[in-house]
């Protein structure tokens, strides 16, 4: 058996900048690299296909700060 697939009825983030996200720690430090109001290309699968957006970045709210 090769695993189970899931369909999500989301984005899948891929990539932020040049950096692969596999995993929410990938992200953190994907974005420890940028600060707020830059603007990063951003690499999701969405249906089934791939594609780029820019996102600009904010400030993370006060109330997730870890």
């Amino acid at each position: 058996r090769r695993g189970n697939m899931y369909h999500l009825e989301a984005d899948v983030l891929t990539k932020v900048g040049s950096y692969s996200i596999k995993n929410e720690e990938d992200l953190y430090r994907a974005l420890n690299n940028f600060k707020p109001t830059d603007t990063v290309q951003v690499e999701i699968y969405r249906d089934g296909q791939p594609m780029q957006v820019n996102v600009k970045l904010e400030p993370k709210p006060k109330q997730y700060n870890r």
